[in-house]
């Protein structure tokens, strides 16, 4: 809670109703009837309103403690001001401005902020800079005064830095209004002592100190790419003095030199965007620091900023309090089996399931009773009150939230968010419901519960992923009962998390074949029967495999051993080993269009040791690229030419080979031409993006959600790691595609609790036991330059038959088969056979069955197979569907 303000109070009245400048002999009618729910004393109450308003009424604030819920009508407020002022539970707009009020309840202190406008239009305006009447609210922090000057008749402020040096002055924001909010400015480069100068506006900035501050960094040359900097920056100085940039970006065109360009600078907590012309260039996460003042800065040049204007973030309520430490540290006992999510029916069930290493997560649903959101099992039966819940057990067990209203979605979003509670699955078969629910809290993970009652191919799996994906949600959870190992695998090599859901506690078959699919997450009616997905007569511990991974080849042969990495015939090389995904790169060339290459050119990446050629791609047509030849790694030439992004696709447009494109010069443009080839053929649901900058990642969640993007750059090795990912990247619907370095076992964990996936990259030969432990752990997304080494493992087990049908006394043999990543099936005999139930019904001997009795049995087939990779080698247990024995 800010403090500065609040001493001040004690100078004007104590207490708002009766001041005597403020007393109104009418009271005003109050037209709004927005509701405000705040959760903690940490949360910033934020009121824009409008003078046609009137004013608020304070019963419209609910403040929900652990004593209960009161109004703000009910609270004993404090504070002075020309702006507002507060009588008989309600506060009355007197004029434009702003104005602090700090209310309490028992031992509670809140902070309310009040910005008052004129009408709709400016009802978020917190400034319009006006250079005339505000001159010397700006100070120099860098350089001479001097050296900025101000335009009254353009409204202008000039930074003149030719001499050498940083000009650089602040603008200071009232403490309370700074947590979100827009900057926006004319600007121009009047000039520069060379072309990689920079000029730029700042954000969260320290105003007691030197350092830190975030920047956005705009050269001269905005086209500029050279190694070590790049046209636009998003750039952090530190505390230490050193600079950072979370993101770096180049421009499609040169600034205009005869008039100014429009920057906007969008801060809305821990992320920035930046536009130029109201075209985004920069959607970054930053590091640190939530508040500060904005400045304006020129290095060894001159530049000009006019009308400057700054608007404060939309949000009722701003939540303060850091929710990096709700995350729940507690890992799956064991890594390969789903995590077990339970629905209990008291909260004192969850009290010995805490220590309980079978049990990680529980889920329930939600109702309301009076004023208090209410935990409800399954069955709508009344667990206890939802914050306190969520409370005590924040960074012991995960919560699944499934919700079926749209106003209780609201509530719990809202709840959620003021308590801090990030680490939380908010699942519904409503995406209207999901999307109201992200719409107020932008950081818990969403997952859409699929009504498709059968999902018989690629296509409708995508489908399900296309329609999740458009309300931001990143994981499918599907009734256990129909979920396949099919299903699992076309929905995790698109990227989304596969949960399994089964709401009737009797239904025992329905955790078995959540675990045989290889579901992630396990959604389960009741403690009993999700330890049936653990069944250690039916399952080894130890040594199973359920998930299919995904195998990438890495630009096709990424060895170059065999082909030219990134032509079209190792495409086709690594398809015919058995690879479920290619990885390729692409540029966009001059005349516009996208070429498969890794290199960007003769800049310092060239095109020399992939192609006989040394040209700049961005400076090189099509028909100049085709005139180079593709090298093999012992630098033969070969007559291999590089390929275009539409010659692949159309190679490939009647296959369902997933494409997982680097956009390697992170440029927006090569983002669109690449969505537009993908339309052509008819084959977005096939694509996945990579980016080492999540400039382009950013635009596509933006314009086509359901497509899964992976920033290369993340990684995550404990929960500090995946904290830290999920509130920069996650919430946003950016993936993390590491690299095997920036890995391990327990992110793994962390993250397939949670339904996050990852693509590892690049495994060889000699890394190949890393690629095996990882399997082990859990991970299912590898890219390898060498996709023939996996070729010939055996990775799936299936049964000639899912349902046989005996009479009494009668004898059957079973047969089974298995099939390679090159789709080679073989015939097996040396299976076992786990009987789920019906022990009475049949007898087992070896591969064979004998009907008892009368009745139903359910049995498993279990094959022990080999994997081995050059020296490294993994013994697993595949498994066949549910297989029923109907005896009459």
């Amino acid at each position: 809670m800010n403090k500065k303000w609040i001493a001040a109070l004690a100078i004007g009245c104590l207490s708002i109703t009766g001041c005597g400048e403020n007393k109104k002999d009418k009271e005003p009618t109050i037209s709004s009837s927005e509701l405000i729910e705040v959760y903690n004393t940490t949360d910033i109450i934020n009121l824009h309103g409008i003078m046609s308003e009137k004013g608020f009424p304070l019963k419209n604030i609910l403040v929900h403690t652990e004593e209960g819920t009161i109004s703000g009508d009910k609270m004993e407020w404090q504070g002075t001001s020309n702006t507002a002022h507060i009588k008989n539970g309600y506060l009355y707009y007197d004029r434009v401005g702003r104005a602090q009020f700090s209310g309490y309840y028992y031992e509670n202190e809140y902070q309310l902020n009040v910005s008052v406008n004129q009408n709709e239009e400016t009802r978020y305006l917190y400034s319009m800079v006006d250079v005339a009447a505000d001159e010397g609210l700006f100070k120099v922090r860098e350089g001479a005064l001097n050296k900025v000057s101000f335009d009254k008749t353009t409204n202008s402020i000039t930074l003149d830095g030719m001499a050498g040096g940083t000009i650089r002055v602040d603008y200071p924001i009232d403490e309370g209004f700074n947590y979100d909010y827009t900057i926006e400015a004319g600007f121009q480069f009047l000039t520069a002592t060379d072309p990689s100068r920079y000029a730029g506006i700042m954000f969260r900035t320290n105003p007691n100190a030197l350092n830190p501050w975030y920047q956005m960094d705009v050269r001269q040359d905005i086209q500029l790419d050279k190694p070590g900097q790049a046209g636009i920056e998003c750039t952090e100085k530190n505390t230490e003095g050193a600079y950072l940039y979370p993101q770096r970006s180049n421009y499609h065109e040169q600034l205009p030199q005869d008039k100014d360009a429009q920057f906007k600078v969008e801060v809305s907590g821990m992320n920035a965007k930046f536009f130029i012309d109201n075209n985004l260039v920069i959607d970054t996460t930053l590091n640190n620091l939530t508040s500060g003042n904005i400045g304006f800065q020129v290095n060894n040049g001159r530049v000009r900023f006019s009308n400057i204007k700054i608007s404060m973030g939309k949000e009722n309520v701003v939540h303060t309090k850091d929710g990096s430490d709700s995350y729940c540290g507690k890992t799956n006992y064991t890594e390969l089996f789903p995590v077990l999510s339970p629905n209990y029916s008291s909260a004192k069930d969850l009290i010995d399931v805490v220590n309980n290493r079978k049990i990680l997560s529980y889920s329930l649903k939600v109702g309301m009773e009076q004023d208090r959101l209410i935990a409800t099992t399954f069955n709508g039966e009344k667990i206890v009150d939802l914050q306190n819940l969520l409370h005590n057990y924040k960074t012991k067990l995960i919560p699944n939230i499934i919700l079926e209203d749209k106003d209780i979605a609201k509530k719990v979003a809202h709840l959620t968010a003021g308590i801090g509670c990030n680490d939380i699955t908010v699942l519904s078969k409503d995406t209207e419901i999901l999307k109201a629910y992200r719409q107020i809290n932008k950081m818990n993970r969403l997952g859409y519960i699929s009504s498709a009652t059968e999902i018989k191919n690629y296509s409708d799996a995508s489908k399900e992923c296309f329609k999740a994906g458009e309300v931001g949600a990143e994981i499918i959870c599907f009734d256990a009962n129909m979920i396949t190992k099919d299903i699992v695998f076309w929905i995790t090599s698109r990227g989304y998390g596969a949960w399994a859901i089964n709401t009737d506690a009797t239904d025992d078959l329905a955790s078995y074949k959540a675990t045989l699919s290889g579901a992630s997450v396990y959604i389960s009616a009741s403690q009993e029967n999700a330890l049936k997905a653990m069944d250690t007569n039916v399952f080894d511990f130890n040594s199973s495999l359920f998930r299919k991974p995904v195998i990438t080849a890495h630009r096709g042969d990424g060895s170059n051993l065999y082909l030219p990495e990134n032509s079209l015939e190792s495409f086709y090389w690594s398809k015919e080993s058995g690879a479920n995904a290619i990885e390729l790169d692409i540029h966009t060339t001059k005349d516009d269009q996208l070429v498969v290459i890794h290199g960007a050119g003769s800049d310092g990446k060239s095109t020399v040791g992939t192609t006989n050629c040394d040209i700049r791609m961005a400076d090189s047509t099509v028909e100049q690229l085709k005139s180079c030849n593709l090298i093999m790694q012992d630098g033969t030439v070969t007559n291999y030419k590089i390929p275009t992004f539409d010659e692949v696709l159309n190679a490939f447009k009647d296959d369902e080979m997933i494409f997982v494109v680097e956009i390697k010069d992170s440029r927006i443009r090569t983002a669109q031409l690449m969505l537009e080839t993908a339309k052509k053929y008819n084959m977005m649901d096939r694509i996945v993006v990579i980016d080492f900058s999540t400039t382009s990642l950013n635009y596509i969640k933006r314009v086509e959600p359901g497509l899964h993007v992976g920033y290369l750059s993340g990684g995550v090795k404990n929960v500090e790691d995946y904290a830290k990912a999920d509130y920069q990247l996650f919430n946003k619907g950016l993936g993390i595609s590491p690299n095997m370095g920036n890995l391990a076992a327990d992110g793994i964990h962390l993250s397939n609790a949670r339904g996050n996936l990852y693509w590892t990259w690049t495994f060889n030969a000699w890394n190949a036991s890393t690629f095996m432990n990882f399997m082990a752990n859990g991970n299912v997304g590898f890219t390898t330059n060498r996709a023939d080494l996996t070729t010939n493992w055996k990775i799936r087990f299936d049964s000639e038959k899912e349902n046989y049908q005996l009479s009494t006394g009668s004898s059957l043999t079973l047969k089974a088969h298995s099939t390679t990543y090159a789709k080679e099936v073989n015939d097996e005999t040396n299976f076992t056979i786990k009987v789920i139930d019906g022990e009475d019904i049949i007898n087992v001997n070896n591969q064979s069955i004998t009907a008892k009795k009368a009745g139903k049995a359910h049995i498993v087939l279990c094959f022990r197979t080999n994997l081995y990779m050059e020296s490294s080698a993994k013994s697993y247990y595949i498994y066949s569907n549910v297989i029923e024995i109907d005896v009459k």
